[in-house]
């Protein structure tokens, strides 16, 4: 058989087909495919922009989780909740350097399909949150149970704050 391409792409059985039905009920028409080639890489499709940003949410809560999770805490400057009260003077400082209302405001003030990259980002990542916590025995990563917390869910705030701020 002839190879019509130099990458392979593996369906990943639990997250072909992945609807956005079960990630916001307001984008039910979305659907997203997420496909890894021979590295692990995500490929993510989707016909339209929330789906497309649901998928890549869902793909890098899948490969990176506890990585987010702190990066997340740095940016709002909770790191430590986590890492102890050393770290306290580095979330004081961080949580001086911007306004949640400012940032809130600018996000209100996004057109709808910018808007939806955020919150289908959101709405991935948590997706995957929610399965890794009803299945923690399994699919929750060493190194919250090792700090003795568990991953938080994400607005489209945090996809902000992460990506953009």
């Amino acid at each position: 058989m002839a190879r019509k391409s130099h990458l392979h792409l593996h369906k990943l059985v639990t997250v072909v087909g992945l609807s956005c039905a079960s990630i916001a009920s307001v984008h039910a028409q979305s659907n997203v495919e997420i496909l890894r080639d021979d590295w692990g890489v995500p490929h993510v499709y989707s016909d339209d922009v929330y789906g497309l940003y649901a998928g890549f949410g869902y793909a890098v809560a899948q490969d990176r989780l506890f990585q987010m999770e702190m990066a997340k805490r740095s940016v709002l400057g909770t790191v430590s909740e986590v890492l102890g009260i050393d770290r306290l003077p580095y979330d004081i400082q961080t949580r001086a350097n911007f306004s949640h209302a400012e940032i809130k405001a600018q996000i209100n003030q996004l057109k709808p399909e910018e808007r939806s990259i955020l919150k289908g980002y959101a709405a991935g990542y948590n997706r995957y949150v929610k399965e890794v916590m009803a299945s923690p025995d399994k699919l929750l990563p060493k190194q919250f149970s090792d700090f003795g917390i568990t991953p938080s869910t994400w607005t489209d705030f945090d996809v902000a704050m992460i990506y953009v701020g």
